[in-house]
């Protein structure tokens, strides 16, 4: 949302940088953008309320399975084979949507009720390696359902990104980090779009000058 901001904006940068002091159109023009400032503090320091999910996956070595290796659709397709098919309802609404044999609920007392209808099932000597844990929605593009234990939000600076949309650079950089990036930039520059809006978003963080190196056409210029 802040680049879509800044983009909004950008035809109107030179107002900006000389204060409006072109005339009273200029004026007028500068405290409509000066007025974007506050809201985009704002959404710098937003953090969305999640929905916490709880993560079940397990094995299931049956001898009428080829392997304990299967999917959660082959499980759900295996249940429907020997008649459990309400139990097969039950777990196709819940299959994760990457994982080997992983299903997602929304609360805990599901996910244990499941664990109490496979021990009915199938007994405990065949199922292995039961995992239960709480799980939030990705915030990147590939909405998918992750243990919150296997993300290190610290490092996110309280966002929530798989590690494939970490790829996307997000969160902030600490600030004596942030100024060897830029350092960086300066010799090696980069066209990568989500490391340059990192930058970008931790100079705000930081209250650190920054360079327009991608989203606008004005370049090499220091704004604050």
């Amino acid at each position: 949302m802040l680049d879509l901001i800044d983009e909004e904006i950008e035809p109107y940068w030179d107002y900006y940088i000389k204060q409006g002091d072109d005339g009273v159109f200029a004026q007028e023009i500068y405290r409509y953008y000066a007025k974007f400032q506050h809201p985009q503090r704002k959404i710098l320091k937003w953090r969305p309320e999640r929905d916490v999910y709880y993560y079940k996956s397990f094995q299931l070595d049956h001898p009428l399975l080829k392997n304990k290796w299967i999917s959660g659709e082959e499980f759900v397709t295996f249940l429907t084979t020997i008649q459990e098919i309400e139990f097969a309802e039950l777990l196709k609404e819940r299959l994760h949507p990457y994982d080997e044999m992983a299903f997602y609920f929304d609360t805990k007392e599901e996910a244990k009720n499941i664990s109490r209808i496979l021990e009915d099932n199938f007994g405990l000597d065949l199922i292995d390696s039961i995992y239960i844990d709480k799980a939030y929605l990705c915030e990147g593009e590939c909405h998918d359902i992750e243990p919150i234990a296997t993300i290190n939000m610290d490092h996110l600076d309280g966002w929530f990104f798989c590690d494939s949309c970490q790829s996307y650079f997000p969160g902030f950089f600490a600030k004596e980090e942030l100024l060897k990036e830029i350092q960086l930039y300066e010799t090696q520059p980069t066209r990568n779009e989500f490391y340059t809006r990192k930058i970008k978003r931790s100079c705000r963080y930081h209250d650190v000058g920054f360079r327009i190196y991608l989203s606008f056409r004005i370049n090499n210029t220091i704004y604050s």
